[in-house]
C-alpha cells in the first residue's frame, strides 16, 4: 500500500511508518474524509436514512483517525526530530479539517433533519445514543454559532492544538535535558543496590565514568527520581532532585509559563463563545459534576476533610525527625517528607517495600494478572514473539512473530476461553526512554466490531504503556508495589476496550 499510516491491516508494520510518509498519508486521509462529508451534505433531506447520515459520518474520517492515531501514538513513545517536524506541519491541517466538520452548516442541517425523522425511534438504543451524543458533540464544537463567529472559533481550536502540543514537547525536552551526575558513592547511602546499579549503568551509557572509576546518573524520570526522594540519606541529593523536578518546563528554551497563560486565555475565549461562564463550566457540562462550581466545591470539601489528618501525619513525621536527629525541627521541607515518612514506616511496621521487588518481576506480574482476569472474564491471554526494526529498515519477520515499535515492547492476543474467538490483541511497553513521555496510559489503535449482518467479529487492537523500573544488566525488571498497581489499573482500561461489544465504534470502550 502506498500510504502505510492508512494501511487497514490489523497488525501494524511499524517500520514502514516513517516521518516522510506523514504528510502524503494525512493529506490523502483528509481528502478522503472531505469527499465522504461532501456526500453526506449533497443528499436530499426527504430521503435521509441512518446509514446515509449518522452511519456515514461515523465512517467518514476513519482513515484519518487510523493514520493520525498511529502518528500520535508514535509521538508519545518514539519522539524524534524528523517525526516532530512532520507532525508540526500537518497538525494545523488536521485541526482545521476536524474543526470544519461541526462548523459545516449544511452537514448540521442534514444531521438535525435526520435526528427528527420517524425512523429514529426504531433504531437500537446504542444507535439512538450515538445520535444524541453526536448532536451534543456538534453543539459543543460550535455548530450553533453564528456564521460570522465560526472563523474565530476555528482559529482558537487551531491555536490551542499547537500550543498544547508545544507544551508537551517542552515537558519532554526539559525532562531529557536535566541530569545529575554523582561522583562520590558515599552520597548514595540509603539507596537500594538495584537503584545504584541502574544509575551507574545509565551514567556509563551516557558517557560518564568508567568501570574502574564509576559515576552515577540521575534524571527526572520517575524511576530515577522517586527512589532518591524515598531512600537517599543525603539531604543535599534529595534537595537537588526536588529542585530539578520544579524546573521541568520552567525557564530557558523549554519555558512553559507564557504558554500556560496563552492556553488559559484561549480556553476562556472558547468557553465564552459557546455561551459558558468559564472553561470549567464547558469542560464539566456533560460530566457528572455538571459545572465548574460543583467540581470546585467537591475538591474544597474533600480538602477540608483530609487536611486535619494530613497535618496530624506530618506532625508525627516532624516529631520523628526531631527525635532521630536530636535537633529542633520547625517544619519539614518538601524533599524531606518522603524520606522521613519511609524511615518512620520501616521502624513502626518492620516493613520495607523494597523487599517485595523480587516477587514482582514484570513476567510474574503479567502472568498473575492474566491468571486473575482469565478466571474473572473467561478469557485467555497468549503472548506472541516480537521483532523490532528501525523505521524504514524493515527486515524479515520470523514466522508467527509480530512487529513492534521498540525491542522492549511485548504483544499479546486475547481470546474467549470457551469459543476460542479472537476478541482483541494488545501491545505492552513498560520501560522509560528519552523518546517516551512520562506516565502510564492505555489507548486503542483500532476499534473492532461485534458480529453483524453475517460478518464475523472484528477484534480490537489496543496498547498499554508505562514508565516502570527497567531491567538492570541481565536481571529481570523488578517492580515496586505501586508499579504493579499501575499495571493492573491500565489493564482494567484495556479490558474495557478489548471486551467491548458495541455496534457503534465511537461508543465502544
Amino acid at each position: 500500500m502506498n500510504h502505510p499510516y492508512l494501511d487497514p491491516a490489523f497488525l501494524v508494520s511499524w517500520s514502514r511508518l516513517t516521518p516522510e510518509a506523514i504528510k502524503p498519508d494525512i493529506t490523502e486521509a483528509i481528502s478522503r474524509a472531505k469527499e465522504n462529508i461532501r456526500a453526506i451534505c449533497d443528499q436530499p433531506l426527504d430521503s435521509l436514512t441512518y446509514e446515509s447520515t449518522f452511519g456515514a459520518l461515523e465512517k467518514a474520517s476513519e482513515d484519518l483517525h487510523l493514520g493520525w492515531g498511529r502518528i500520535m501514538h508514535l509521538d508519545s513513545v518514539n519522539d524524534e526530530p524528523a517525526q516532530r517536524e512532520a507532525i508540526g506541519e500537518m497538525l494545523p491541517e488536521v485541526v482545521t479539517f476536524s474543526s470544519s466538520v461541526p462548523l459545516n452548516p449544511r452537514l448540521w442541517t442534514v444531521l438535525k433533519a435526520a435526528a427528527s425523522c420517524d425512523w429514529v425511534k426504531d433504531l437500537s438504543p446504542v444507535r439512538q445514543r450515538f445520535i444524541q451524543e453526536t448532536l451534543a458533540d456538534f453543539r459543543e464544537s460550535g455548530a450553533d454559532l453564528p456564521d460570522d463567529v465560526k472563523p474565530e472559533y476555528a482559529e482558537i481550536e487551531a491555536q490551542l492544538s499547537l500550543k498544547t502540543k508545544k507544551f508537551a514537547e517542552n515537558v519532554l525536552d526539559s525532562t531529557n535535558a536535566w541530569e545529575l551526575i554523582v561522583e562520590d558513592e558515599a552520597e548514595l547511602s540509603g539507596l537500594p543496590d538495584s537503584v545504584k546499579e541502574a544509575a551507574r549503568l545509565d551514567a556509563l551509557a551516557n558517557g560518564h565514568g568508567t568501570e574502574e572509576d564509576p559515576r552515577w546518573r540521575f534524571t527526572q524520570k520517575f524511576t530515577s527520581l522517586q527512589p532518591v526522594m524515598q531512600f537517599a540519606d543525603s539531604d543535599s541529593l534529595r534537595r537537588r532532585m526536588w529542585e530539578g523536578s520544579c524546573s521541568i518546563g520552567k525557564g530557558g528554551e523549554y519555558d512553559n509559563e507564557a504558554l500556560i497563560a496563552e492556553i488559559l486565555e484561549l480556553r476562556d475565549r472558547k468557553a465564552h463563545l459557546l455561551g459558558y461562564g468559564c472553561f470549567a463550566d464547558y469542560a464539566t457540562s456533560r460530566r457528572m459534576a455538571g459545572s465548574g462550581a460543583n467540581a470546585l466545591k467537591f475538591i474544597n470539601d474533600l480538602h477540608d476533610k483530609v487536611k486535619p489528618s494530613f497535618l496530624k501525619d506530618m506532625e508525627a513525621v516532624r516529631r520523628y525527625k526531631e527525635e532521630k536527629t536530636g535537633k529542633s525541627v520547625e517544619k519539614l521541607s518538601p524533599w524531606e517528607t518522603g524520606y522521613w515518612s519511609e524511615k518512620r514506616r520501616r521502624e513502626l511496621y518492620a516493613f520495607d517495600e523494597e523487599d517485595l521487588r523480587p516477587y514482582y518481576s514484570v513476567e510474574k506480574v503479567m502472568e498473575g494478572l492474566f491468571s486473575i482476569y482469565s478466571g474473572l472474564y473467561g478469557i485467555t491471554v497468549t503472548p506472541r514473539p516480537t521483532v523490532a526494526f528501525k523505521p524504514g529498515e524493515s527486515g524479515e519477520t520470523p514466522e508467527g512473530a509480530v512487529e513492534v515499535w521498540h525491542p522492549d515492547v511485548l504483544f499479546y492476543e486475547l481470546h474467549d476461553a470457551e469459543s476460542g474467538e479472537h476478541l482483541g490483541s494488545f501491545y505492552a511497553d513498560w520501560h522509560p526512554r528519552d523518546s517516551k513521555r512520562a506516565g502510564a496510559w492505555m489507548n486503542c489503535l483500532s476499534v473492532g466490531e461485534p458480529p453483524h449482518g453475517g460478518k464475523p467479529r472484528v477484534p480490537h487492537l489496543g496498547l498499554m504503556v508505562g514508565n516502570m523500573t527497567k531491567p538492570v544488566g541481565d536481571k529481570p525488571a523488578l517492580l515496586s508495589h505501586r508499579e504493579v498497581e499501575t499495571i493492573f489499573h491500565e489493564f482494567g482500561h484495556l479490558l474495557h476496550q478489548l471486551l467491548s461489544d458495541v455496534e457503534v465504534k465511537s461508543l465502544a470502550g
